[in-house]
């Protein structure tokens, strides 16, 4: 029988420009085995969805990238601009026991920003 999992979670301070955090379970961390998520499905990761409540202004960008076990995965997108958020699709086998988390890199004038977002994974 199919299952999915959806995980999804928020910063509780802002992220400031030039930083590299990890998103997940606790919030923003410095490293990501301080904040994964631990999957209970076999699957992939299909989808990570992400918004801020400031967008990172002209020529800066937010930066997102799934990783799993530790290590980054193919899945990735950046918001730039005037945009607030975005969903970014790929297609990253996982199985249970795996441990994701959202690696975020913020380009160095990017306005400083609460994060939220959300990891989708399909069985």
């Amino acid at each position: 029988m199919p299952s999915s999992e959806v995980f999804t979670g928020s910063t509780t301070g802002l992220i400031a420009s030039g930083a590299t955090v990890y998103l997940g379970s606790n919030g923003a961390q410095a490293t990501a085995v301080q904040t994964e998520y631990l999957t209970p499905v076999v699957g992939a990761a299909v989808k990570i969805v992400v918004s801020a409540d400031q967008a990172p202004g002209s020529g800066e960008t937010f930066t997102y990238t799934l990783y799993q076990d530790g290590a980054a995965t193919s899945l990735s997108g950046s918001v730039t601009g005037s945009d607030l958020g975005g969903t970014f699709f790929g297609d990253v086998p996982v199985n249970p026991g795996d441990n994701l988390s959202i690696q975020l890199v913020t380009s160095s004038g990017a306005i400083p920003a609460h994060h939220r977002y959300a990891i989708s994974v399909s069985g």
